[in-house]
């Protein structure tokens, strides 16, 4: 079996030799054989291994004998052991999903989270050859398009499956050859939740009646579809990047007119393209939610509302796709600091010198203004707007409302709440990228200057998980 895994992770080159890996154990057999498998290849690989444990609060006996099993094994394998708790039911009733897809979406959350903490490089999880065949069929069932077809994947980003070329009578062979115990969740056999129903009657089912050898049949679609859907995604790739942008706040923009003159097919690719890889929706869209949000596309009507709390709003020839959440925040601007935020993806820098003789120029919607320091009331702080906020922008009388001022401006309603502003004690100084206030001007009377560059930071891309 340890031949077996070198061989995967070498062929597919899941890591390089020190990689550090995060490894989720639920304590079931899948997750016990893979740890325990790495524990043994950690030498071999000079690995650094941390196991993580998540509670979703759902079984309360069952998850408390399942964490000290995890903890007792941990102790055994001289490894690190992070236990993490979350109220699965509440997320899914907040976020309008299912419990499978609530679980599943804050498990990779945590994971990555962690990793992150860590300075890890990869999550390693337990899928294998039998889950392999389960996602295809399930996906078939759900009406997927190619790229559901191609199923799990070895290697996606930072998650890695090590097992998945082995099945899953093959582990629990290891395991008790081994002599290694593991746990067994009673919900997997659950009818509840569809996926157990794919595992544990219509694949049986099919297998006993149809085709005994109906999960290498799925597995094989699935590898034998990989080399022509890479082309596919190639591809799609260069399209999206002609007619799509992405705002500081990942909301994704999609150029309408640029997008009605593709083939059906190919705006297909796009938009699942914008909601798994841009926007991050962690399951594949099924063909109904892709055919929705085509025909809002090609019939430029108002908007729609997706699964996941996706948004699609139309504002004349784009179409915003976003995620519909409030964010409110407030940083200090230091000078001589750099100041970064998580949303939107903004670095700040601030610095203050001395008024030169040359003409200072006014600019309109700049990323990079030059503040009157007199007239600055410090401290500096970046925050996102507020219900009523006004300012006087630059060369005006009065004051105005921001919400009005954008509109004037004619930013698109999707956007208006990224927009972020400076402010000293007196009130806002800059609506970054739009106007600064008229108070705080550079004048001929005025000795220092204060420079605040805003700069926009990359957002990684993420991937739909599977």
């Amino acid at each position: 079996m340890l031949d077996r895994i070198q061989k995967t992770v070498e062929s597919h080159g899941l890591w390089e030799p020190g990689a550090k890996v995060v490894v989720a154990l639920s304590g079931g057999p899948d997750s016990v054989a893979l740890l325990c498998l790495l524990d043994r290849l950690r030498i071999r690989y000079s690995l650094a291994i941390t196991a993580v444990y998540i509670n979703h609060g759902l079984r309360p006996r069952a998850a408390r004998r399942e964490e000290l099993f995890c903890a007792d094994l941990c102790r055994k394998l001289d490894i690190d052991l992070v236990v993490e708790r979350i109220d699965i039911r509440r997320r899914a009733e907040v976020e309008g999903t299912s419990l499978e897809t609530a679980g599943r979406d804050y498990r990779y959350r945590i994971l990555e989270k962690i990793r992150t903490q860590l300075r890890y490089d990869l999550i390693a999880t337990g899928h294998h050859r039998d889950d392999q065949a389960e996602t295809v069929l399930y996906r078939i069932i759900r009406g997927t398009g190619l790229d559901g077809l191609m199923g799990i994947r070895i290697k996606r980003g930072r998650v890695v499956r090590p097992l998945l070329e082995v099945g899953k009578q093959e582990l629990l062979d290891w395991l008790e050859k081994s002599g290694i115990e593991y746990c067994i969740d009673s919900t997997n056999e659950s009818t509840r939740f569809a996926r157990n129903v794919v595992r544990n009657r219509v694949l049986p089912l099919i297998r006993s009646r149809i085709n005994a050898g109906v999960d290498s049949a799925l597995v094989n679609l699935s590898a034998n579809l990989s080399s022509d859907l890479a082309l596919l995604g190639e591809i799609t790739q260069r399209t999206v990047q002609k007619c799509v942008k992405t705002s500081p706040g990942g909301k994704i923009q999609v150029d309408l007119d640029r997008f009605g003159s593709y083939s059906p097919g190919l705006r297909a690719r796009v938009l699942r393209h914008c909601l798994t890889i841009n926007l991050g929706l962690e399951m594949a869209p099924d063909r109904e939610v892709i055919e929705r949000l085509d025909d809002l596309a090609m019939r430029r009507n108002k908007g729609i509302s997706l699964p996941g709390r996706i948004r699609a709003q139309v504002v004349s020839d784009k179409m915003f796709l976003f995620k519909e959440i409030k964010v409110s925040f407030r940083s200090p601007l230091e000078i001589g600091d750099t100041t970064v935020l998580d949303w939107p993806s903004f670095t700040f820098k601030v610095g203050r010198t001395k008024k030169s003789g040359e003409t200072v120029e006014l600019e309109r919607q700049s990323m990079r203004v030059r503040l009157d320091a007199q007239a600055v009331s410090f401290p500096l702080t970046v925050r996102s707007l507020k219900p009523g906020d006004r300012f006087r922008p630059l060369g005006m009388r009065g004051s105005k409302k921001v919400s009005d001022f954008l509109i004037d401006r004619k930013l698109p309603a999707p956007l208006r709440n990224e927009a972020v502003v400076v402010c000293d004690q007196k009130g806002i100084v800059w609506l970054v990228g739009q106007e600064i206030a008229d108070r705080v001007k550079i004048e001929d009377t005025t000795t220092e200057v204060i420079e605040i560059e805003c700069s926009r930071r990359r957002i990684q891309s993420k991937k739909a998980k599977s």
